[in-house]
């Protein structure tokens, strides 16, 4: 097994480099399936001319740059044969263009303050890294409001035009309470003392009428600031204190 394993490995790594070096006259380079983005501007970016040459490699590169305007869904390439002459044709698709984006399941944060996490500027191609990022936003203001099992599902919805809808579909998820406050490493005040320190409460029975228990990324920190304070003015000014650790 072990003998066969390395005869297929050398067989692959010998086609590829065949594959690689094999040379292809381009007699024409074509754009196909593109839109709203010129041909000019994706030729810009290419080293292959009419008459020229070419590997493998120099048209996967090719492949790569065109994809790397960000414009493009996919990129191919592809040799067709015209008259006995080489053709190269790559076929691109287009990333929609957004034209509106909604918000569904919001309740504990408002639209406006959602709003103000988007960095996407309308009317915009579609851009799956901003989406993330925006995605990533939404979470955090989320667990900073004691929503820690917020989920967030982008969906996009395009028509014909290619043009596009993006709805954030939310599921704000429970309130995370705060079921117990322990802390580690205090010798001079007690865990008791400590709590009647810190902004953050433990839940109790009314917790769903009042909020008290509720944990908030926000409010955590600042206990962190409350207990230094409060060792500082006890006259313990080396006191260190790391953020708190939710389990």
């Amino acid at each position: 097994m072990y003998v066969r394993f390395l005869m297929v490995v050398c067989l692959l790594l010998f086609w590829v480099g065949l594959a690689a070096a094999q040379n292809y006259t381009v007699m024409d380079v074509m754009v196909a399936g593109n839109d709203r983005v010129s041909i000019a501007s994706i030729k810009a970016v290419l080293d292959i001319v009419p008459g020229q040459t070419v590997t493998a490699g120099q048209i996967d590169q090719a492949v790569q740059d065109i994809f790397a305007l960000g414009r493009f869904e996919d990129v191919a390439a592809e040799l067709s044969d015209r008259n006995g002459e080489q053709i190269l044709v790559f076929s691109v698709t287009e990333r929609p263009l957004l034209r509106e984006i909604r918000l569904e399941g919001e309740d504990e944060l408002s639209e406006e303050d959602l709003r103000a996490l988007i960095t996407i500027k309308l009317p915009a191609l579609y851009d799956p890294r901003k989406v993330k990022s925006t995605v990533a936003a939404f979470k955090q203001a989320y667990v900073e409001e004691g929503h820690r099992a917020a989920q967030i599902e982008p969906v996009l919805t395009t028509d014909e035009k290619n043009e596009a809808v993006l709805t954030f579909k939310i599921d704000e998820g429970a309130n995370t309470l705060v079921g117990e406050i322990s802390f580690d490493g205090n010798r001079v005040f007690t865990d008791k003392q400590l709590r009647g320190v810190i902004e953050t409460r433990e839940r109790w029975w009314l917790s769903w009428l009042t909020g008290r228990g509720t944990y908030r990324e926000d409010m955590a920190r600042n206990d962190v600031y409350l207990m230094q304070e409060y060792y500082h003015n006890n006259g313990y000014m080396d006191v260190e204190i790391r953020q708190p650790q939710v389990t």
